[in-house]
């Protein structure tokens, strides 16, 4: 890093990790999604007959998948309108589909595999759940927050930037406490009007970044 004129880091988290690891104050230019794809799938809702939780990732230990099955055990137990959709793949898959049947919950998770276009899933969605140990910045959680759909996040890595506006939803920090954020989301997002309006932070927005990546260009 030390060799390179300009640095960017996605997050101010990562632009401290940068600079203890090798003195370098980076630019922090948030990562961005591609805006004008994704607004045709905005979806607003008309009624609520369920609530209907999203995940999108790799099915790999980080992304703790098995977690989110889990903490699904324990919010149907007080409300049986819950479905899943867990759009991905990886090496957890089968065992992900063995402890979805052993618990009963076959009615409620539905594996979907690796999906070319999962944004019909992702807007349709009440609530996107990634509970991964870390991350850098998902595109997955900007790309629901773009789409107007409240985001469950471990208080990890730079997630604490990324649910900044009104009702975008919460953060927890142990995976006992899982249940209940998904419960506080949901609590949240009932108050919400039906349209579903961008709920990405300023520092997240495609016509920010561009402007950052200018200034740096000119500088």
């Amino acid at each position: 890093l030390r060799s390179f004129d300009h640095v960017a880091a996605m997050t101010t988290a990562m632009a401290r990790q940068i600079k203890s690891l090798t003195g370098i104050r980076s630019t922090v230019i948030g990562n961005f999604v591609d805006e004008s794809a994704l607004e045709p799938y905005r979806w607003n809702d008309e009624n609520r007959d369920r609530l209907r939780i999203v995940f999108v990732g790799s099915l790999t230990t980080r992304k703790e998948p098995l977690l989110l099955v889990k903490a699904l055990q324990s919010v149907c137990a007080v409300r049986s309108d819950v479905t899943l959709q867990i759009v991905g793949d990886g090496p957890m898959r089968s065992d992900l589909a063995s402890s979805i049947k052993s618990m009963g919950l076959s009615d409620h998770v539905e594996l979907h595999g690796q999906v070319a276009n999962p944004y019909p899933l992702v807007a349709r969605a009440d609530l996107f759940v990634l509970p991964s140990r870390s991350e850098g910045v998902s595109r997955a959680v900007l790309e629901a927050l773009f789409l107007g759909v409240p985001c469950v996040l471990r208080d990890a890595d730079g997630n604490s930037e990324l649910l900044t506006e009104p009702n975008a939803g919460t953060f927890f920090a142990s995976d006992a406490e899982l249940p209940a954020a998904i419960f506080e989301a949901v609590s949240s997002s009932a108050k919400r009007v039906p349209e579903r309006h961008n709920l990405l932070p300023s520092g997240f927005r495609q016509s920010t970044a561009a402007q950052l990546y200018l200034n740096l260009l000119e500088a």
